[in-house]
């Protein structure tokens, strides 16, 4: 009787003390993308000087970011890192900028997970790869064959979520900016 009781008051304490992660599941948008349409003053040129200069103050290395510029056209492409953190790997995606007389279109798409790589004295061991972040959600099997969801992949996709958000805002602020004649 002692012996069950021990057991019990053990067993309790143990569980209501584990750690309980919860899913942080959102709402997130189909497809996994972020689009702003907007109208500001300026001419197609003007308003693509200022994505070209809002791109160039944005990141790091802008030269290594835009992959495509066409001023006649009015638009920027490039790749850049959205999310990045040494445990979990990086998050590339594509920034696509098109700018017409009086408005402008961002659009943050294609976003691809790549797993972080760890050296051992075996060689390079690379880490769990959630590919690209389209799938509305990330299953995978346990040891004894059951299905769980991947709560990592979820707090990914809110990084990405919450970046990708602040990107759009501070672009929209640099294109309504009035520009200084010195």
């Amino acid at each position: 009787m002692l012996r069950a009781s021990l057991f019990i008051i053990t067993s309790v304490l143990l569980f209501s003390c584990a750690p309980t992660t919860k899913i942080v599941r959102q709402d997130y948008p189909s497809p996994f993308q972020f689009e702003l349409v907007d109208t500001a003053t300026g001419t197609k040129d003007q308003l693509y000087i200022k994505a070209w200069e809002w791109m160039a103050k944005s990141f790091k290395s802008s030269k290594d970011v835009i992959q495509m510029q066409d001023k006649e056209a009015g638009k920027l492409i490039g790749r850049f890192v959205v999310s990045g953190a040494s445990s979990i790997g990086w998050v590339y995606s594509i920034i696509a900028i098109d700018t017409k007389d009086g408005k402008y279109k961002i659009t943050i798409s294609d976003f691809e997970h790549e797993p972080e790589k760890t050296v051992t004295q075996y060689g390079v061991v690379p880490g769990k790869s959630y590919g690209d972040l389209q799938k509305d959600k990330f299953i995978y099997r346990g040891p004894n064959g059951a299905q769980f969801e991947d709560k990592t992949y979820y707090a990914i996709k809110n990084d990405v979520m919450s970046k990708s958000r602040g990107l759009l805002s501070s672009l929209q602020a640099a294109m309504h900016k009035n520009g200084s004649d010195f």
